[in-house]
Parts: C-alpha cells; sequence; structure tokens
C-alpha cells in the first residue's frame, strides 16, 4: 500500500521550492460537463509554477484522465 504525505503539505513543499506565495496568483474553473475542475495557479520567483485542480469526485477519477496526465509530463521542459 502507497500512502502520500497529504495534499496541503505536498503542495506548500512545492510552492516553497518555486519560490511562490501561498496566494495563488491565478484561480479558474475549467466547466467540463463530466469534468469540471476549479483550479488555483502559483506562479513562483524561479519561473516555475505550481498548479492544482480539485474536482468533485474525491479520489476517484475517470481514466482518460491517466492519458491527459501523461500528456502534461510530455510537454515539459527537459533539462540538459
Amino acid at each position: 500500500i502507497y500512502n502520500s504525505m497529504p495534499i496541503p503539505e505536498g503542495l506548500d513543499m512545492m510552492r516553497t521550492l518555486a519560490g511562490a506565495d501561498a496566494v495563488p496568483d491565478h484561480v479558474y474553473r475549467i466547466d467540463h460537463p463530466k469534468r469540471p475542475r476549479e483550479c488555483q495557479r502559483f506562479d513562483g520567483e524561479t519561473g516555475h509554477s505550481v498548479e492544482i485542480c480539485l474536482h468533485p469526485r474525491g479520489h476517484s477519477i475517470p481514466g482518460e484522465w491517466v492519458g491527459e496526465g501523461l500528456d502534461w509530463l510530455l510537454r515539459l521542459p527537459r533539462r540538459k
């Protein structure tokens, strides 16, 4: 069984690493009929951003989100 740290604690850690404030720079909603989400983006002084989108389904997510997550990861800039 895998047990990760609580989401707020992990988000705080990532914001600190990015040099971002605790107040989001952008708050927006994704209005999708099957997958609505409330999102917050924290822009850091390092040039990196931390973004979190929450949905009303708790820990259950649609299977296609796995592919969307992989697409997002593949778009990230690569370190040399």
